[in-house]
């Protein structure tokens, strides 16, 4: 069972569905009620009951203002809810023979992903469609070159986990087992050959060993793309 949402949009015509699955409607009550967002499973047969549905009017007007937010730099919309329903007999928005389309959100709250669809009808966004093979969307991303200069500053800021491979080697389980202090371990890679520097697990300079105010260091000699 889920939670049929029928929804319009003013200038258009149709009626839309934006759909959460039972497991979702539960995960976010408990959260809502400071639960620990565990999950439930919804008794077949029976509709959600008050505060549920209170709970899921919430989220979906909450939802209607953000995608209506979302859909500015084409189309300027006002998203209704016209009601909801748990029977799919009683959300028919289109006919079997009609084009949709599926636009599919995943919701993480703590461990738990679960998924909710905003289905438009193709016959509701046709008049609009011009709109949306032009380059509004192009023009509106240039109003937030500030932001995204800010954010290039930030990322430079955050710490990264940076790993140097000496080299490695191949060795028998016995001889790993009669491992011992003073025992010595050939690598496959020579005393001159460049030295591979990782950052987060990715290949990207190449050095060679130095010392650096008394500590071991690697100057950089190599930068990968």
């Amino acid at each position: 069972p889920s939670s049929l949402n029928i929804f319009h949009i003013e200038d258009l015509r149709g009626h839309g569905l934006f759909v959460m699955d039972a497991m979702l409607v539960y995960l976010l009550v408990d959260y809502f009620f400071g639960g620990k967002s565990q999950t439930h499973v919804k008794p077949e047969g029976r509709d959600f009951t008050l505060i549920q549905q209170r709970i899921i009017k919430t989220i979906v007007n909450l939802a209607f203002a953000g995608l209506s937010k979302a859909w500015e730099p084409v189309h300027v919309v006002n998203m209704q809810h016209v009601r909801s329903e748990s029977n799919p007999q009683f959300a028919m928005v289109v006919s079997v023979s009609e084009l949709v389309i599926a636009v599919k959100f995943q919701v993480q709250i703590e461990e738990n992903a679960r998924e909710l669809f905003v289905v438009y009808p193709y016959s509701m966004l046709e008049p609009i469609k011009e709109k949306l093979y032009s380059g509004f969307i192009s023009d509106h991303l240039e109003q937030d070159l500030p932001w995204s200069n800010r954010f290039k500053e930030q990322l430079q800021d955050c710490s990264v986990n940076a790993m140097v491979r000496l080299g490695t080697a191949k060795v028998r389980v016995r001889d790993v087992l009669n491992f011992a202090p003073g025992d010595v371990l050939v690598l496959d890679q020579g005393s001159n050959d460049p030295i591979d520097c990782f950052v987060e697990g990715l290949l990207k300079f190449q050095g060679s060993a130095v010392v650096q105010r008394g500590a071991q260091a690697i100057r950089v000699t190599r930068v990968l793309s």
